[in-house]
């Protein structure tokens, strides 16, 4: 079977990008598959997906690779654009397991938690899909390997 797709670079800088370069966040598409891959999901995602005429409520999915700002810090901003908009389904949020209590209590709980009436969790805003060690995911027909590397230390974990 021949799957066709488009993998754009949504930006290709750093965390330290200070121009419209962005930082670097990649967006696939499968054709025949409604929805999008948000592969990392940075800080000025806003920016870079509105340079490709898209809005945060365009991705469906996001695959986080670590918790580093330009990953991750987008993530609020995604959430609070669907929660918030009626129609709109949560996303799929794709992380390798040892990483989602950390993502939820070190980065994004400041942020989400506060519902009025609700005690909200990262449930509450992404469909959370936990990929183990050495395990795979897949989006519209094409499954993804994980292959750790090493980025950051973590302490003395890598």
């Amino acid at each position: 079977m021949c799957i066709k797709a488009t993998l754009t670079a949504v930006g290709t800088g750093s965390a330290f990008t200070t121009t419209d370069n962005w930082q670097s966040n990649f967006l696939l598409e499968v054709e025949g598959v409604e929805g999008r891959l948000l592969i990392d999901c940075g800080s000025d995602v806003r920016h870079a997906l509105g340079d490709q005429g898209l809005k945060l409520p365009d991705v469906t999915d996001v695959y986080v690779s670590h918790l580093h700002g330009d990953h991750v810090g987008g993530l609020e901003g995604l959430a609070f654009m669907t929660y918030f908009n009626p129609g709109i389904g949560r996303p799929r949020l794709i992380v390798h397991e040892s990483l989602v209590d950390k993502l939820w209590c070190s980065t994004l709980r400041g942020g989400l938690a506060s519902l009025e009436g609700k005690v909200a969790t990262l449930d509450t805003y992404f469909e959370v899909t936990q990929v183990c060690p050495n395990g795979s995911f897949e989006f519209g027909g094409i499954t993804f390997q994980l292959v750790q590397t090493i980025h950051i230390m973590d302490g003395q974990v890598v």
